[in-house]
């Protein structure tokens, strides 16, 4: 199945467009799960805060979304819970789309084998990957190829402080290269996305303008300061289009044992803020 198609349906199902992110921040974890500090105590730890957290919110959000950051942190073992997170959410809520979230990019038989790791059949095998177009084509085609099945998310313009160092002058042409490289499912949405920050209204809606049938992955929602309703306007009339990760503010919005029910509270919420209908 087309990768849009795939996602159009589950956001449909779930009236959601809500991504679950997967951070764990050791720092941030309720002190009662901290119960070892060596790097298989902190990789089991990981992997059972959020496969519980899947578990807790599935029902409010269309994926996961797994920040590779903190788990290559830990090393082999870190990697090896992503895998088994990945077996979890397969098993038990298949129609999730999982997205891994690794900003990978090279050239040739290197970038093959990032995109192999993380859109091929392997145990790091997902649905979709973000990646830098840095490099040019040649960092982007290895990844092109796994679509339309695969989705893979670009990122076109990013809301960190020193983002327009040298985006300023790129993304425009990065957004416009997006569009039209991606194949359309059949709601007329590409396998190819965008990742755009949420933090800059002016900035989401640019760029809508300049990739009009890509999907927009918009982090920063929440405790980074964007705007769920500058996102959501640039919902397709069909109320597709964008996907909305939210992370922290779901992860840690409670620090006691009845942190579950916190998340739960708190997706609930953001839910209620987006639904299509």
């Amino acid at each position: 199945m087309h990768f849009s198609d795939k996602l159009a349906a589950v956001i449909k199902a779930k009236n959601s467009c809500l991504m679950l992110g997967l951070d764990p921040n050791w720092e941030k974890l309720p002190v009662h799960l901290k119960i070892g500090d060596s790097l298989q105590q902190k990789a089991d730890i990981y992997e059972t805060f959020c496969t519980d957290m899947i578990g807790a919110c599935a029902d409010k959000v269309c994926g996961v979304k797994i920040q590779m950051g903190y788990f290559e942190a830990l090393g082999s073992v870190g990697v090896k819970a992503v895998e088994n997170i990945i077996a979890f959410t397969r098993k038990n809520h298949k129609e999730l789309i999982i997205m891994i979230d690794a900003k990978r990019g090279d050239i040739g038989s290197t970038c093959a084998a990032y995109a192999k790791a993380y859109l091929g059949n392997g145990p790091l095998g997902a649905d979709s990957v973000t990646v830098h177009p840095f490099l040019g084509a040649d960092g982007l085609e290895p990844f092109y190829a796994y679509g339309p099945k695969k989705g893979v998310f670009v990122l076109v313009k990013t809301s960190n402080p020193s983002g327009s160092q040298y985006q300023a002058s790129i993304y425009e042409q990065i957004a416009k290269d997006v569009e039209v490289a991606g194949k359309r499912g059949k709601n007329g949405w590409s396998y190819l996305g965008a990742v755009v920050g949420a933090t800059n209204g002016d900035e989401i809606a640019q760029a809508r303008s300049l990739m009009p049938s890509t999907w927009v992955l918009a982090p920063g929602v929440g405790a980074q300061g964007g705007k769920i309703e500058d996102v959501l306007a640039i919902r397709g009339k069909d109320g597709l289009g964008v996907l909305i990760p939210v992370s922290r503010s779901v992860l840690y919005a409670g620090n006691g044992e009845d942190y579950l029910e916190a998340a739960q509270v708190e997706i609930e919420q953001l839910w209620e803020s987006q639904k299509i209908n």
